[in-house]
């Protein structure tokens, strides 16, 4: 269990991070940089680890173009999104995950959800709901209504796009490594980016203004969430069950929230620790009943 919050610890970096980055580049550059030489990387150290592995199924094909799609949209929708919202909303609604992974999981695999499971998640839930209220009650009047529109739908987007992109990663772990999966999708995905990117972004010579000032940030986020938590990603999902993963997205608020006070000297008050508290709670129930179940390897 620990290992998921450290992972989302990480991730909840792209946000406040990203957010920074987005001042000086563009979102489809942005994810095209660390998307393809990520995605490089992976697929030359999963050949050297297996080369065996390089002999690709037919029926495998689709679920590999499937989730280098899902990842492009993904990465590039957050993007957009924080282009147009605060990092805190969007980090706040990356905790649709679960739901949308319950909503899947129930209707397309007909995944059994017991009454310990649905409180749990209900809870996360309500854990989460004051700081979405208290964020948005705080910006109000700052970003007008169409362009608050448009970045949150485009982050629900992206949500859904992580969830059914985990469950591509998921079916795809049967067949190869890791480092191959995610090599392919980040690769794949950043080539779709930097095509976009030619067309629809100013290159002169390249996307970005005040390459020296944003480059660290760009090497830091490349770093911290495309080499150290994707690849973690990957092995928590051989390990637990995607719900359990995907309800884990809980931690990622509470930790915007505490970046923004440690880096930008934003308060946390009490809304913090309740939700705080709750989505433990919550988070420790769900675990609990995954465990019981024998899901969790």
């Amino acid at each position: 269990m620990f290992d998921l919050i450290i992972m989302y610890v990480i991730m909840a970096g792209v946000y406040t991070f990203g957010k920074e980055a987005l001042l000086y580049s563009d979102p489809f550059f942005l994810t095209a940089v660390r998307y393809i030489p990520s995605g490089l990387f992976f697929i030359v150290g999963a050949y050297f680890l297996n080369k065996k592995e390089f002999i690709f199924k037919s029926k495998t094909v689709p679920l590999f173009i499937g989730i280098s799609f899902f990842y492009f949209l993904m990465d590039v929708l957050r993007l957009i999104s924080l282009k147009h919202i605060p990092s805190s909303h969007a980090a706040l609604m990356s905790v649709l995950s679960p739901f949308v992974a319950a909503l899947i999981a129930f209707g397309f695999f007909k995944e059994k959800f017991p009454l310990k499971k649905c409180f749990a998640l209900g809870l996360g839930f309500f854990g989460v709901l004051p700081l979405i209220i208290e964020s948005i009650l705080r910006t109000k009047g700052t970003f007008s209504f169409y362009s608050l529109l448009s970045g949150y739908i485009a982050m629900f987007m992206s949500v859904v796009s992580v969830v059914v992109g985990t469950f591509l990663y998921k079916k795809l772990l049967s067949f190869y490594s890791i480092y191959l999966i995610l090599g392919i999708a980040v690769f794949f995905g950043g080539l779709m980016s930097l095509m976009i990117s030619l067309i629809s972004e100013t290159w002169n010579p390249i996307p970005v203004e005040n390459i020296t000032l944003i480059a660290p940030v760009i090497l830091f986020i490349f770093i911290t969430h495309n080499l150290i938590a994707q690849p973690l990603y990957g092995y928590l999902l051989k390990k637990y069950p995607v719900t359990l993963v995907t309800f884990a997205t809980l931690v990622t608020p509470v930790t915007s929230a505490a970046l923004g006070y440690f880096l930008y000297g934003q308060a946390i008050g009490f809304t913090f620790f309740f939700s705080l508290i709750t989505l433990m709670v919550a988070f420790f129930l769900f675990y609990q009943e995954e465990e019981k179940e024998g899901l969790i390897h």
